[in-house]
């Protein structure tokens, strides 16, 4: 059956990359058409492609036995959603008015196509090395999983006191000043930020305790507890991302290591974050006692026609990150050069570098750089209109450069999902949904703002949890399993 498995993936993966192919070749050269015809009509031509493309991306994804609910597969749909969700408004409807007509069609068209190119490449990066899925049950010593849980419980120790701090501060920010309340708050550096920093392992700690009791119905409920808890917490504050993206990891741990997520249940979240999340992006700046009013709330879901459409919008305006990076890269600011990147890994390194600032916050952000220069009074007042994966590759290096980063992290997302099959342990599940659970702020983010996290949170519990593995076997003995 494994033969005939295989045989029938590797037909299916082939067709698929060959298709692949021919279709940048295709829109590739509809660029160019696009690029010498009139700015107005080629743009919606050039976002009815995008919406025909992303509907490809999905189906042949989940042709080849991919998931949307993995590693890449949450991924893409995260990309599409926000760097071109507006897209696929604008395509079925002709009225509607790409990133609120803010830019001229010329520029708005390269921004498309840059976003177009920029998914097609990121997809051709994970097609080429996917390998068929070897899901099954998990493969757990009773080392691993010991070990798996006294990490998972011992960074929740460290991680719950820090976390209720911050969230009780953060709550009465917002209760008196409303949600931009968070990002006017002076900014920790140095020790003072450490408690912010290990209140953040608090998810992840949640995801080992999980992975590695997954016989003990009664600690699994308290692991979903806490991030419900989360959720909520974050929910109210109006952080709908640090809300969100916790519980969608979950949901692929959970299919990892429990069974498949019930379908009925998938329904009635997806339909509960339609109507709240648009919600809370109306009544997060409210403060006072107008936050917990359940009529206040209600009221704002009246106001809301079409909660889908409205909720797609505003994720697809981070495409306007895309849009001002192409008017001002190269004319205001030289490429980068990889400078960007070099930081992100930068900051990985705790600040031993003996200034109170670290390098990587002194050097600045590309979306810090981008607010100040398109809007400084917001950006004066703390505000950001965050950036994409997809602006910074071109910032860096332009059009071509960017589509062979986008080739790397395609390719690097799916070799990810790949080493969680090879060898399913908890500590590798729980890794990877950390990973997960970080990652998905990329699309509207930029590598400076997840490559700490991804290496703290995700590597160096499950490097723990491998040493403390390997040191049970060698003191029981080689006889030790």
């Amino acid at each position: 059956m494994d033969i005939d498995h295989n045989t029938t993936f590797g037909r299916r993966i082939l067709k698929v990359r060959i298709t692949h192919l021919l279709l940048i070749s295709l829109t590739l050269a509809l660029a160019g058409v696009s690029l010498a015809s009139e700015a107005i009509f080629a743009l919606h031509f050039a976002c009815c492609v995008f919406t025909v493309l992303s509907a490809w991306l999905i189906v042949s994804w989940s042709w080849c036995g991919g998931r949307v609910l993995g590693p890449y597969g949450l991924f893409l749909v995260a990309a599409l959603l926000f760097n071109g969700g507006q897209m696929w408004i604008c395509a079925f409807d002709s009225t509607a008015s790409l990133l609120h007509s803010d830019f001229d069609p010329g520029v708005a068209l390269n921004a498309v196509i840059l976003v177009t190119e920029s998914m097609m490449f990121l997809h051709l990066g994970a097609i080429m090395t996917m390998r068929p899925s070897r899901i099954g049950s998990i493969h757990a010593t009773d080392i691993e999983e010991r070990g798996t849980s006294r990490i998972g419980w011992f960074l929740f120790a460290i991680a719950v006191v820090p976390a209720v701090m911050s969230m009780q501060s953060a709550t009465q920010a917002v209760m008196l000043h409303g949600y931009f309340a968070l990002y006017q708050r002076e900014v920790a550096a140095g020790m003072d930020a450490a408690p912010e920093l290990i209140a953040r392992m608090l998810v992840p700690a949640t995801f080992l305790i999980f992975a590695g009791n997954l016989k003990k119905p009664v600690i699994r409920a308290f692991c979903i507890c806490t991030l419900v808890v989360f959720a909520c917490t974050q929910l109210f504050l109006g952080v709908r991302s640090a809300a969100v993206m916790p519980l969608v990891a979950f949901a692929w741990l959970w299919e990892r290591c429990v069974g498949r997520v019930r379908r009925s249940l998938a329904v009635a979240a997806t339909g509960v974050a339609l109507f709240l999340l648009p919600a809370i992006a109306i009544v997060r700046d409210v403060s006072g006692a107008d936050r917990t009013s359940a009529t206040f709330l209600l009221d704002a879901l009246s106001r809301i026609d079409n909660p889908a459409e409205a909720l797609v919008y505003e994720m697809g305006g981070s495409m306007s990150t895309v849009a001002h990076t192409l008017d001002l890269v190269p004319s205001l600011r030289a490429y980068d050069l990889g400078a960007s990147y070099l930081y992100a890994g930068l900051a990985i390194v705790p600040n031993v570098f003996g200034d109170p600032i670290h390098p990587a916050s002194a050097h600045g952000s590309l979306a810090k750089w981008l607010v100040e220069n398109v809007d400084p009074v917001f950006a004066a007042l703390g505000g950001g209109f965050g950036f994409s994966f997809i602006a910074e590759g071109y910032a860096n290096f332009g059009w071509f450069g960017a589509q062979i980063l986008m080739v790397l992290l395609g390719a690097g997302i799916q070799l990810l999902a790949n080493w969680a099959d090879k060898v399913a342990t908890p500590s590798r599940q729980a890794m990877v949904a950390t990973v997960i659970s970080f990652l998905l702020f990329l699309p509207r983010s930029e590598s400076v703002s997840v490559a700490r996290p991804l290496v703290w949170y995700g590597l160096l519990p499950y490097l723990l949890v491998r040493c403390v593995a390997a040191w049970t076997r060698h003191s029981r003995g080689p006889t030790s399993s």
